[in-house]
């Protein structure tokens, strides 16, 4: 009998070393997964909406059902729903993320630019009674700030445009990026999404550029006057270098994702949707920006697809 007790102790006190060890590889092992792969879902929201308010939206020049104000609020709320659902997501402890509303240039119109600053959003700072106020008003107060700026907009029929390519020359780094933090040993991670709400086409009055072929520029006028609006037209971009200045920054765009919404392409020229995207395609790479996507206006139902595919939010 002693024999046999002394020979179950013996196995009793083997299979719990062997647990032991199991238990510490499988918690090591966890810990360098947690550490070493960060998916995006993980990561924080830093969402820029770059709005174009040219004349791109007067109904009278380009009709549409619904219209392309109408458009732009429908997309803007879709992106704010997703925001939302990484807030309920990640919850009051861990949600730090960011969005805002800019214009480039900013609006001369003071009313404009008070109203965008009631849409710049950090929850970073907040508290968690004021993180579920903002989960609960946050896309009511797009709803109707945006309203009240396209509104403005069109009643005064003061189109500022937009120039994107000094936005990216300049401003692209300091207003649309957020860096990685750290704090107490722990890493912050950032999604950086510049939203740009636009046309396709690149135009400001102050910014026109040209070097052999390329351009600060993009207009329906320009791809005219190239004869690109055919089907060689790929080749002879190719041959010509035909495209947008590359703003030549230093600044790492690599960790910036870009979608283009409402893209509107001439639609007597059946090429120039395929133009544009090749154009601006070819312009984010060259910048360093490895996610884009670029969309055609359409109803807003198929538009809160594509958001939500892009920024794929579980």
């Amino acid at each position: 009998m002693k024999k046999i007790a002394l020979l179950l102790l013996l196995i009793l006190l083997i299979t719990g070393l062997i647990g032991c060890s199991g238990n510490g590889n499988n918690k090591e092992e966890k810990g360098v997964e947690t550490n070493t792969s960060v998916t995006p879902q993980n990561k924080q929201l830093n969402i820029t909406l770059l709005l174009d308010l040219s004349d791109r939206i007067e109904p009278d020049k380009y009709p549409a059902v619904p219209a392309h104000s109408e458009r732009d609020i429908a997309a803007v709320k879709e992106i704010v729903n997703v925001f939302k659902e990484d807030m309920r997501h990640k919850g009051n402890f861990k949600m730090k993320g960011k969005m805002k509303v800019l214009f480039s240039p900013v609006p001369e119109n003071p009313e404009i630019n008070q109203i965008a600053n009631k849409l710049n959003i950090d929850t970073k700072p907040l508290n968690p009674a004021e993180k579920t106020e903002l989960y609960k008003n946050i896309y009511a107060d797009f709803e109707q700030n945006l309203t009240k700026i396209y509104e403005t907009t069109l009643q005064t029929k003061k189109y500022v445009g937009s120039d994107i390519w000094r936005f990216f020359k300049n401003d692209v780094k300091d207003l649309a990026m957020q860096e990685d933090e750290k704090q107490d040993d722990k890493i912050t991670q950032y999604r950086n999404i510049l939203v740009l709400i636009t046309d396709g086409y690149i135009f400001h009055v102050n910014t026109k550029m040209k070097e052999a072929n390329r351009y600060s520029y993009i207009t329906p006028e320009l791809i005219q006057a190239n004869k690109l609006n055919n089907e060689n037209w790929k080749k002879k971009i190719e041959d010509l270098d035909f495209g947008l200045i590359n703003p030549r920054s230093e600044k790492d765009l690599s960790n910036l994702e870009v979608i283009v919404l409402e893209v509107n392409p001439s639609k007597s020229r059946p090429y120039e949707e395929d133009i544009l995207k090749e154009v601006l395609g070819k312009w984010f790479k060259e910048m360093g920006i490895s996610k884009y996507a670029i969309y055609q206006t359409d109803i807003p139902e198929n538009t809160k697809l594509k958001i939500k595919n892009f920024f794929n939010i579980k």
